[in-house]
C-alpha cells in the first residue's frame, strides 16, 4: 500500500480511547497465547517423557515451540503517555499513524503478533503428538 500525504485531527481524548481498547485487545489476546503456549509446553514435555526419548533429537513439538509470544503492549502504552502529557485538545495525524493509533493496523509488529499467536491457537487444537 502506497502512502499519502493526508493528514486528519482527532480528538486527542477519542486518540486515546481508541488506544486504551487496542491495548486491551492486545493485552487479551498475548494473554491467551500465553496459556496456550504454556500448555502445549507442558504437554510436549509429558510426550516426551513419557515416550522415554533419549533426546538424540529435539522433539519436533518443542521445536514448534521455540518461539514464545511476545507482548507489545508497552509501545501502545508510550503512545498513550505521550498523548496524555500533551497540551493538545487535537491531534494531527499521518495516514499511517492513522491505521496505526485508530484503525489498529500496520504496527510495525502486528504481523509477528498475529502470526505467532496465530500459531499457539492452532496448538490448542492441535491433537497430541508423540514425535
Amino acid at each position: 500500500m502506497g502512502s499519502f500525504d493526508l493528514k486528519t485531527t482527532i480528538k486527542k481524548a477519542d486518540l486515546i480511547n481508541d488506544l486504551r481498547l487496542q491495548a486491551k485487545e492486545h493485552e487479551t489476546a498475548y494473554n491467551r497465547a500465553m496459556i496456550n503456549w504454556r500448555k502445549a509446553m507442558c504437554e510436549a514435555a509429558q510426550a516426551v517423557l513419557k515416550s522415554g526419548d533419549t533426546l538424540d533429537r529435539y522433539p519436533k513439538r518443542l521445536s514448534e515451540l521455540a518461539l514464545t509470544p511476545v507482548c507489545y503492549l508497552k509501545q501502545i502504552e508510550d503512545i498513550i503517555s505521550m498523548l496524555e502529557l500533551s497540551e493538545e485538545d487535537a491531534i494531527v495525524l499521518s495516514h499511517d499513524d492513522f491505521r496505526r493509533f485508530v484503525l489498529g493496523k500496520d504496527w510495525s509488529w502486528s504481523r509477528n503478533f498475529h502470526t505467532t499467536n496465530s500459531n499457539y491457537d492452532a496448538w490448542d487444537k492441535a491433537p497430541p503428538d508423540d514425535e
